[in-house]
């Protein structure tokens, strides 16, 4: 298959399905040592970095066929690799791909001229070496002295026309320090670093305590929930000032996700994006939300919710779970939650509405109109799991399973990724020989905001509702 067959594929904000989940990047900077693995290629190579390249200059490339800004940049590092390749420049690609698109990865890599090897094990963004570099967004590399170990570039570096450059300079330099820009006489003030969340040590004495549900216990519920009754509150038809919308979403708004020792630094984090009460014990969220962290230590996790800025709240049960549905329903140890009601019949063109903390931004509200509906499965667009809707409200990493919230403060959806339209899904390849385009030729058109619609979140719940009159 060539890059022309991908052309429907929509490639997504920062390149990729990009979930509004958090994490702490661990990737090391300039003139750090870089992280080691051992991991096989796609063709069974064993590929140890840095530990196999000893005199060579490597790059990790991270990247997917599915990726239009990946695919822009092509070209120059193709062009690159067959300039430095014997000079002993090497690429490793890792490969971001999922089930569905990783079957495309060799042959697309073979009809654009990548010989390099790839690793990759299908997991999306919870890959084992994405999660080990805390890759958030694609394209992403590091470039890697095979002598020292140290990273010698990252970022802007590894980009467009600077790509050559870099490369060149690294190998000349090979086995000495990175060269680092010098500090300026007068350095420009630096921000404050953000205060510790005080959700993280209420959340370590309710493990202390015993009080906050086990991994084990939870995952399993979530493969098979308990349907137990939610008293959900009445369709409001009153339509409400701006303020007043943003009131509602503020107090119905929780924090939920894990609190999870991690595997790379033994520290106790802290990975929770948005929910939302639909009954006075009940939230609901994205499904991806809350799926284990793929740095958890075994047993050492807890799902948990957060009011407010530090009152933890025990997750308890799993009333609804559905992975294609990207919907969650689960109690908390609470009686007391503000909750929205569930509007199942919002109309394109009507306002939307969402509070959510995009990476980490606290009780950001914005508001925009409802944009489509639309099936992310064409054989079965009735089906509620796969329907989907675009609003033009503002999210971003961290905002996933917020509400998105009608003019009268109903729930009509909640947040759960963000795609980008590139030029890459209008245009063929430059042909075989001919000039490749510059990167800044791939842009990106336009940012589509989706949501999974309230009306497929009350089939999640089914019978097991009850909804006042």
């Amino acid at each position: 298959m060539n890059i022309a067959k991908l052309l429907p594929i929509v490639a997504i904000l920062f390149a990729g399905n990009v979930f509004a989940e958090t994490a702490a990047s661990t990737a090391p900077g300039v003139g750090r040592k870089a992280l080691a693995f051992t991991e096989k290629s796609t063709k069974g190579q064993e590929i140890a970095v840095p530990d196999g390249f000893k005199g060579k200059l490597v790059m990790l490339d991270f990247w997917a066929t599915w990726c239009g800004p990946c695919r822009g940049e092509l070209p120059n590092l193709v062009k690159v690799y067959e300039e430095f390749h014997a000079k002993g420049f090497e690429i490793i690609g890792i490969s971001l791909d999922n089930e569905k698109t990783l079957p495309k990865l060799a042959q697309f890599a073979e009809e654009n001229h990548m010989p390099w090897p790839q690793i990759a094990d299908g997991q999306f963004w919870k890959a084992a070496l994405a999660q080990k570099y805390g890759v958030h967004s694609i394209p992403a590399a590091w470039l890697i002295d095979g002598v020292t170990g140290l990273v010698v570039a990252e970022k802007n570096e590894l980009r467009g026309a600077a790509l050559r450059d870099t490369v060149e300079r690294s190998l000349k330099n090979l086995g000495k320090p990175p060269v680092v820009a010098a500090k300026a006489e007068t350095p420009a003030p630096v921000a404050p670093p953000r205060p510790a969340d005080p959700a993280i040590s209420k959340a370590e004495q309710l493990v202390k305590e015993g009080k906050l549900t086990g991994a084990d216990d939870f995952t399993a519920q979530m493969k098979s929930p308990n349907r137990e009754k939610i008293d959900l509150v009445p369709v409001s038809t009153r339509p409400l000032r701006g303020n007043e919308i943003a009131e509602r979403a503020r107090t119905a708004h929780v924090r939920i996700g894990w609190f999870f020792r991690c595997t790379r630094c033994n520290n106790w984090h802290l990975n929770a994006a948005g929910g939302y009460a639909i009954a006075k014990d009940t939230v609901a969220t994205a499904f991806h939300v809350l799926e284990q962290p793929a740095n958890m230590r075994k047993g050492e996790g807890y799902p948990i919710a957060i009011r407010g800025d530090s009152e933890v709240l025990a997750v308890t049960t799993v009333l609804g779970a559905d992975k294609e549905m990207d919907a969650a329903i689960v109690r908390v140890r609470a009686t007391d939650l503000t909750p929205l009601a569930l509007a199942a019949e919002p109309q394109i063109g009507e306002a939307a509405y969402c509070l959510s903390d995009p990476n980490n931004t606290r009780g950001y509200f914005s508001n925009g109109i409802i944009n489509r509906f639309f099936s992310v499965n064409a054989s079965a667009q009735s089906d509620p799991r796969f329907q989907r809707l675009n609003v033009s409200t503002d999210w971003a990493p961290g905002s996933s399973g917020s509400a998105v919230l009608d003019e009268c403060g109903n729930v009509i959806g909640h947040v759960a990724r963000i795609q980008s339209i590139s030029k890459t899904a209008q245009n063929p390849p430059a042909p075989t020989g001919a000039q490749p385009r510059p990167a800044e030729a791939n842009p990106t058109y336009m940012n589509l905001h989706e949501a999974i619609p309230a009306k497929s979140v009350l089939t999640l719940i089914g019978g097991a509702a009850k909804q006042a009159r």
